[in-house]
Order: structure tokens, then sequence, then C-alpha cells
């Protein structure tokens, strides 16, 4: 998972392990590992969300938390959580 800085990674590091973060991380790596040239995460945010849901299950609370987690702390966490709150 790539960070927007060295704080923010190191803010990341300090939070305590819960599911909200395990599924942060597998979501970010998981849309990191489809992003291509030409590609943007709106074209994987979905496909990837529903990839990660697979494996780790979450409510909607844990995922207005998930998104704001990613908004503070990946480096395309802004333009994810754009794109998510304006498709809902």
């Amino acid at each position: 998972m790539k960070f927007r800085d060295q704080k923010s990674e190191q803010l990341w590091g300090n939070l305590d392990d819960c599911r909200v973060k395990e599924f942060a991380e597998k979501w970010a790596n998981t849309m990191e590992q489809m992003l291509t040239e030409g590609v943007s995460v709106s074209d994987v945010a979905l496909k990837a969300f529903e990839e990660s849901v697979k494996e780790i299950d979450i409510n909607g609370i844990q995922e207005y938390l998930i998104l704001s987690l990613l908004d503070q702390h990946w480096y395309l966490g802004r333009e994810l959580y754009h794109v998510w709150v304006e498709e809902d």
C-alpha cells in the first residue's frame, strides 16, 4: 500500500489493527494491482471492493470509516473518496 507521505505511513503504523484497517489495506493493495497505464481509480474501485469484501465482510458504517482512512493516508485516497461518494 502506497501512502500519501511519510507522516501518513507512520500514523498508519500506529493505528490499532482492526477489521476496518485490514479491509482498507486489502482494498488499496487490490486497486494498486489493478491500476495500469490509462486506468484510473474509478475504473477499478468497485471491482477491487467486491474482491476484498469476499475476504473481509464489512457493514455500511465500516465502509465509511474505510473510505475516511484511505482518504487520509492512501496516495489515491482522495480520488477514491470522491469517486465513491459521487457514485452513491
